[in-house]
């Protein structure tokens, strides 16, 4: 993160971090003066192996402790951090009583959402937690945040000396190439997964043909029946009624009428309905949640936020990651939101989202977000397999 971090202290310490017993000098004449004013690196806890072994603060460095120079705004950095934290609440305390400036909490490092726990920007500093698989399960999120830093992903090239593709091409039938499956598409139609798994592509990269291959696949293996074990849900209403066309050529009436395909609202609704009888709230769009929101920051004088920000705050982080605590909000990734922010702020959004839900309850009305969330609680139909 430091342009100065020599290639051969990387070497000493594993490629991994600081040894306690060294000091890196760093020539920060060329910043401002407001971003700097540190003699010297204060120690930070020693990584040993997979071990990690954080210096215990002295007295001078409990919460709300003085020492020499100690910025008092530490404390309100501090007070945000991760509860189940406490190394990187006692390397706050280090740092807060040796003097360093006050640092960016929960700075958000690129457009992927993913955060430094600690940062300076205007030295290129920060702090970020390490991977911590569980037995043999990996870090999946560090997994996820390693490929969000990937500078460039491979791009998938097909050329004419692909016999496959070329059959299709020259086939002249249009119907066909619609329901095109390429040998690398039918890995991942046929393979057998342990859990959710997700497949990304940009447009016309077959990711419908998947889903729809993948159908009937899983309906292959089933035994002869009459229900409807596989659902399968699109965002549009149109696409819906494309779907089981295209299901139709597929496999004809014996497919089609094993599958359900649904509109995700339609689907959340009835779900929802099924499960709280007697929840006869009124469903409102984005346009009237936008207005409720213009309306609560009116009566608490609130002129900070923008309502249109706040919502798609609201819908896309914490009812899209069913975040269900403060806490965990300051957990949450704000991949694409544009806008970063801190954990401060993130505490001023956690506690107008929480004044809005309650205004919504009193007025009798609830999202469609809000109806999808409940609904990813709730578990829909048991032993439904859904693609989307």
């Amino acid at each position: 993160m430091i342009d100065g971090f020599r290639p051969e202290v990387l070497t000493v310490t594993g490629g991994e971090g600081w040894l306690t017993s060294m000091r890196v000098p760093v020539d920060l004449a060329e910043q401002e003066p407001s971003a700097v004013g540190v003699s010297a690196v204060p120690a930070v806890p020693a990584v040993i192996g997979d071990e990690t072994t954080a210096r215990e603060p002295e007295l001078a460095e409990q919460p709300g402790g003085t020492g020499p120079g100690r910025d008092p705004r530490w404390d309100r950095v501090i007070e945000l951090l991760d509860p189940e934290e406490p190394e990187l609440t006692a390397l706050a305390h280090t740092l807060a009583s040796a003097a360093l400036p006050v640092p960016q909490d929960g700075y958000e490092l690129d457009g992927q959402g993913w955060q430094a726990e600690l940062a300076w920007p205007d030295v290129r500093i920060g702090v970020v937690r390490a991977p911590r698989p569980t037995g043999d399960e990996p870090d999946y999120e560090a997994e996820d945040q390693k490929h969000a830093f990937t500078a460039e992903r491979p791009a998938t090239v097909v050329t004419t000396t692909d016999e496959d593709l070329r059959g299709a091409l020259e086939s002249g039938d249009f119907g066909r190439w619609k329901s095109f499956l390429h040998p690398t598409q039918a890995k991942l139609v046929e393979r057998r997964y342990s859990g959710p798994a997700r497949v990304g592509g940009g447009p016309g990269t077959g990711k419908t043909v998947v889903a729809l291959h993948r159908v009937r696949h899983l309906i292959r293996q089933l035994s002869p029946g009459h229900d409807k074990p596989v659902l399968l849900t699109t965002f549009n209403k149109n696409l819906a009624a494309d779907l089981r066309s295209r299901l139709l050529e597929l496999g004809g009436d014996e497919l089609l009428s094993r599958v359900e395909v649904s509109h995700v609202d339609q689907l959340a609704l009835r779900v929802v309905r099924e499960a709280e009888p007697g929840n006869g709230k009124q469903a409102i769009d984005d346009g009237q949640a936008v207005r409720e929101w213009r309306a609560l920051l009116d009566e608490l004088g609130e002129d900070t936020w923008d309502p249109e920000f706040l919502h798609e705050e609201w819908t896309q982080v914490i009812l899209g990651q069913a975040v269900g605590s403060r806490t965990d909000y300051f957990r949450a990734r704000r991949a694409g939101r544009g806008k970063s922010i801190g954990r401060a702020e993130r505490a001023e959004i956690w506690q107008l989202a929480e004044r809005f839900t309650q205004r919504l309850d009193r007025l009798g009305r609830q999202t469609w977000d809000q109806i999808a969330e409940r609904a990813a609680r709730t578990g829909g139909t048991p032993g439904q397999v859904a693609l989307a």
